[in-house]
């Protein structure tokens, strides 16, 4: 490889790197306004679980999940990251239901 040939290689690969640094920054940025990450980033838990709520538009789905993660929310010992998680996944749900209009009983999110 010649000297030319080496520069060429040398500049194209930080433009790739450049790009590739860019595409993760803007990837990065997008993934950190969600929703979900704002819950996880408050609670903890599953980033996974908050994206499952904030995407069902079942009412029954997500009262069902509401029953579950109470009984389970009642028998986590208070104060250990285990309940705060359930604690965010309970918002989750009454905030997803309320955006939905699933029922009376519960506060419209916004």
């Amino acid at each position: 490889m010649n000297e030319h040939d080496r520069k060429r290689f040398v500049i194209t690969l930080f433009v790739v790197a450049a790009l590739f640094i860019l595409a993760l920054l803007v990837l990065q940025n997008h993934f950190f306004d969600t929703q979900a990450y704002q819950y996880q980033k408050t609670f903890g838990g599953n980033i996974l679980v908050y994206e499952k709520i904030f995407q069902t538009n079942d009412c029954n789905e997500l009262l069902d999940a509401l029953n579950l993660l109470d009984r389970q929310w009642n028998e986590a010992k208070w104060g250990t990251p285990k309940h705060k998680w359930l604690t965010g996944y309970i918002a989750a749900v009454y905030h997803q239901l309320g955006r939905l209009e699933c029922g009376k009983n519960f506060v419209e999110a916004k």
